[in-house]
């Protein structure tokens, strides 16, 4: 039994089902034991088995945040949020600038891990390094799975998380830590 619960009474991992794995991800269904009561259950997890960790860039060009919009495929719909994405190597900021050159068109001048952010962790075992970017130039995507990229200001930022526009949790998490931070421009362009 692995109690993975910490010091306050978890859940207690009886037994681990693999239902399946990929090269990125394994799918668990595993029985276990619930609280204090040790209560008989289930839980479906997902373990990210990827060397490295997946990025969400914070991309800074003339006092804007870049947005993009994607498509999702799980969700049957586009979405705006920030660039992002899967573990290109071990270095988060190897991925980083991939993934802003992939999304954006764009390199960095400067590019720092800044913190991480959680991206389900009821369902799914992984961090998300956030990255800001410092950038020169408004860009252009070179991945065909961005269909627009837009730059928004501190105020349109947060217009567009009010209005429901950026309604991902790893876009918010990133905004929510970059601000908590002081790293969003407080003046307008």
């Amino acid at each position: 039994m692995t109690d993975v619960g910490g010091e306050q009474p978890g859940i207690r991992r009886v037994r681990e089902r693999t239902v399946w794995a990929g090269d990125r991800v394994r799918v668990h269904d595993d029985d276990v034991e619930l609280g204090r009561s040790r209560r008989p259950g289930r839980h479906v997890r997902v373990e990210h088995v990827a060397v490295g960790r997946g990025v969400v860039l914070v991309a800074r060009w003339d006092a804007r945040v870049a947005l993009v919009r994607t498509y999702s495929y799980p969700l049957g719909t586009w979405l705006w949020g920030l660039p992002r994405g899967g573990s290109h190597g071990a270095e988060a900021l190897v991925t980083a600038a991939a993934e802003l050159r992939e999304e954006t068109g764009l390199d960095a001048a400067r590019l720092e891990v800044v913190g991480e952010v959680l991206p389900d962790p009821g369902l799914l075992g992984a961090r998300v390094a956030v990255v800001l970017a410092d950038v020169v130039g408004p860009g252009s995507p070179e991945d065909e799975e961005v269909a627009e990229l837009r730059w928004l200001d501190r105020a349109g930022l947060v217009g567009a998380v009010a209005a429901g526009e950026v309604a991902d949790g790893l876009s918010l998490g990133a905004l929510a830590l970059a601000a908590a931070r002081g790293l969003l421009a407080r003046g307008e362009p």
